[in-house]
């Protein structure tokens, strides 16, 4: 297809930096590299739930998990989860393309914590799930993270499903181009408004609104994503995600059970790399989202080199059931650990054809130490063998890098 010439096959994904969330700096993209970072993992709630927190005496299955994750920093708590929504940056051409899937109702929250952390300067384009608040209700600071210069801002698209753009136009109206006439405001006789006849212009996002089918790829700023329907409930469908032309990213935010048509499309598409799925409870079913043995079950199905848990309520503690997880090992299967607000997965460019795999990792991983501590690494070998040896070594750092190539054309390490 046209989209598919025009992109390229990109974005081999690698394992999570680290299961702790430090203050470590994070190294800055360059061109040919992307990364994947979790700004929220956890229910349409989230977690901490609040009545665990108001109520001492309340003993429901959760609470405890709850008050685990208001201890301390968010930031510093592996329990601490907003609702799902994952950032997307790729660096095609030296100039970060920043791709937002979903704008949950803790959309502020998750930015100010972590745009910062990792660098982000914008949103280049926003990809939603479906209608729900969860996925849509941070669509008006959007106009927080534009730059306008006279009023004005470069307009950002909004990817959205055939079925659900109405109602996020019509929960958003303001954000319209031409918005829907609304209801005129009177006060009494002959006041009415507008007073003076002038529409008031007021601070919005800028944003222009594409319709998505289902299995229908478009591209933004490189990255080729393909939209496929998924049940999320027995009468509502919502759209799950795959990108990533020779390593797949399939990310599953919202499903209770994944139609035929996709699974064959999911299968069609060759070798996963990273599977990103939805797990409410452990193991008590629900009439609208995977719980944890569905998850398990489907990545039994898919077979992908990895698998990350998003969507869990407060019933999941993240230590007791990442340990729980591994046992999956035996089986073949790396579901090794529920994600977590702020987990990074990383991507690397393919590099030029002189430079060799090994050293392209060593490289990789050099990016994620400290900078006094680079240098000692660095010189312990010239070509790459002793330098990716010491980095294991020293087990900082657990990455699984894979080469790659850009997905609107080859580039040079």
């Amino acid at each position: 297809s046209a989209v598919a010439a025009s992109c390229a096959a990109h974005h081999r994904v690698g394992n999570a930096r680290s299961q702790s969330v430090d203050d470590s700096p994070v190294p800055p993209l360059v061109p040919g590299v992307s990364r994947l970072i979790f700004l929220g993992t956890g229910n349409s709630t989230g977690t901490p739930r609040p009545l665990p927190l108001m109520d001492p005496g309340v003993r429901s299955l959760g609470s405890q998990v709850s008050r685990r994750a208001a201890e301390g920093l968010p930031e510093q708590n592996k329990n601490y989860r907003c609702s799902p929504s994952l950032l997307v940056q790729y660096n095609a051409s030296g100039t970060p393309h920043n791709i937002q899937f979903d704008c949950s109702k803790h959309y502020r929250e998750s930015l100010l914590r972590w745009y910062p952390k990792f660098g982000v300067r914008g949103v280049n384009a926003v990809v939603l799930s479906h209608d729900h608040a969860d996925a849509i209700l941070g669509l008006d600071d959007l106009r927080a993270v534009q730059r306008f210069e006279k009023d004005f801002a470069e307009p950002v698209p909004i990817f959205v499903g055939v079925r659900h753009v109405d109602r996020v136009q019509a929960v958003f109206p303001y954000l319209l181009r031409n918005p829907f006439p609304s209801q005129r405001h009177v006060l009494g006789p002959g006041i009415f408004a507008p007073r003076d006849g002038i529409k008031v212009h007021r601070f919005v996002a800028a944003v222009d609104f594409v319709r998505v089918e289902d299995f229908q790829r478009f591209c933004t700023g490189g990255l080729e994503v393909q939209a496929v329907p998924l049940w999320h409930g027995s009468d509502y469908l919502c759209q799950g995600f795959l990108f990533g032309a020779e390593e797949k990213v399939i990310y599953f935010s919202d499903v209770s059970e994944v139609p035929e048509a996709t699974m064959e499309a999911v299968q069609a598409a060759g070798q996963i790399s990273l599977l990103v799925v939805d797990a409410l409870f452990e193991k008590t079913s629900h009439v609208s989202h995977f719980s944890l043995d569905d998850a398990v079950n489907l990545a039994r199905k898919l077979r992908p080199k990895r698998v990350l848990v998003v969507g869990m309520s407060d019933h999941m503690d993240h230590e007791e059931t990442n340990l729980k997880l591994r046992k999956l090992q035996e089986e073949g299967l790396d579901v090794q650990q529920l994600s977590m607000d702020s987990l990074l997965t990383y991507g690397s460019s393919r590099g030029s054809p002189g430079l060799r795999p090994r050293m392209l990792q060593s490289i990789r991983l050099l990016e994620h130490f400290p900078e006094n501590l680079r240098g000692r690494l660095a010189r312990n070998s010239t070509d790459g063998r002793g330098l990716l040896g010491s980095l294991v070594e020293h087990q900082v750092i657990r990455l699984r890098l894979l080469d790659s190539r850009d997905c609107c054309k080859r580039r040079e390490l």
